[in-house]
């Protein structure tokens, strides 16, 4: 039969109570008070549980769905947006980075990385491309621009190209240069 427990009234199991479920008149929770909440699908000889699914009431949508020795799934509206992998993340869509946030990219040695951010001085979207040595700090190298320029984050500090590896070819509509104070070469 059911066992009726009413508003704020609790189930509770454990020495301290440790396990807590209940109802407050407007929330249901299931809560923990020691060591971790486990969610565990049953695995015994005869019964292979290996997901645990989250549904919506009526059972007709994945929320999220966590397999056994596979992938962990986040869904919006019954559509799988996000899924992992053993060496990667898949996501279905845009990943989308707020309040000036970077993505980084890492080499997986200490904490030296790249990372790619928006520069948010003004509303405009400038995309910023940062190096990092490890154990230093971002330094901002180059950027695109909301108008479409690929300019250098420093005057007259970045090469493009080097002695020994250069570019092919350069095709422009105009090529403007300064070498005011210095010195060129030209074969």
């Amino acid at each position: 039969g059911n066992v009726k427990i009413y508003d704020n009234g609790k189930f509770q199991a454990g020495d301290s109570n440790d396990l807590q479920i209940y109802h407050d008149g407007s929330n249901s929770y299931v809560a923990n008070t020691t060591g971790t909440l486990l969610l565990q699908s049953s695995s015994t000889a005869t019964v292979k549980g290996t997901t645990v699914q989250f549904e919506n009431a009526a059972g007709t949508e994945v929320l999220l769905k966590a397999v056994q020795d596979g992938a962990v799934e986040l869904y919006h509206n019954n559509v799988k947006k996000l899924d992992t992998g053993a060496d990667r993340v898949n996501v279905a869509g845009h990943i989308f980075i707020t309040d000036g946030s970077r993505l980084y990219i890492s080499n997986g040695f200490g904490n030296g990385h790249a990372n790619i951010r928006n520069e948010a001085a003004n509303t405009a979207g400038n995309m910023v491309f940062n190096t990092r040595t490890a154990g230093g700090s971002d330094t901002s190298r180059a950027m695109f621009t909301t108008d479409g320029h690929f300019i250098p984050y420093a005057n007259d500090t970045y090469d493009l190209g080097s002695s020994s590896q250069r570019w092919r070819n350069i095709y422009t509509n105009d090529l403007q240069l300064s070498n005011e104070g210095k010195t060129n070469d030209v074969d």
